[in-house]
């Protein structure tokens, strides 16, 4: 009715929803507070929740067909789907600023954030998920110097760690995408599993 009538529907999340976009009538992406995704494709009637891979807050999403969208958060996080939002593959910003703002044309998107921030991102930028090759050594106390090898670290720290089971690493030596130096956490006893988490996702 062009606004002469609005009606309230139920996302189904009690999370803040900061951005909302529609492809059409029918479909359209919104995100949130804690990484949440959701899209509709009955005008609203109901929304669907979909896998993230993150727990960083998005600030902003563009659809751009019913099968492509891109989302955009804290940490310089930016998302991209090309299958309705099926998976969401991470797109290398440039920048850990939280990104408020995404505009979309074809393959390139771009972004502002604070600070004055403000990028163009190609989906050729495509950031996989951290995966962890090797641990040395694979055992020792409470303080021991562990060093962690793989992939999809990231450059820099930021806001990425090392968990030992349920205890988060505090103490690092040296950070670079492929290699972690790390000491193990007071508490982590026993046989724990070790993980790498970044906005991308976790090992």
């Amino acid at each position: 009715t062009g606004g002469g009538a609005w009606s309230r529907q139920s996302s189904g999340t009690v999370v803040d929803l900061h951005s909302v976009s529609s492809v059409d009538g029918n479909t359209a992406w919104a995100v949130g507070t804690g990484g949440v995704i959701l899209r509709t494709a009955d005008g609203g009637s109901t929304w669907t929740p979909q896998p993230s891979g993150t727990t960083a807050d998005l600030l902003a999403v563009h659809a751009v067909d019913a099968y492509t969208a891109w989302a955009a958060g804290r940490g310089g996080l930016v998302l991209l789907t090309r299958d309705g939002g099926a998976n969401w593959l991470p797109i290398s910003s440039g920048t850990t600023a939280a990104l408020h703002g995404l505009s979309v044309n074809a393959n390139t998107a771009w972004v502002v954030g604070e600070g004055g921030y403000r990028a163009k991102i190609r989906d050729k930028d495509y950031v996989p998920a951290p995966r962890i090759d090797s641990l040395s050594p694979t055992s020792g106390e409470e303080g021991a110097r562990v060093v962690i090898e793989g992939s999809g670290f990231g450059k820099n720290q930021g806001e990425s760690y090392a968990a030992f089971g349920i205890y988060r690493a505090t103490e690092y030596l040296s950070w670079s995408d492929t290699r972690i130096e790390v000491k193990v956490p007071a508490g982590a006893s026993g046989g724990v599993e070790v993980t790498v988490v970044t906005l991308v996702g976790v090992s």
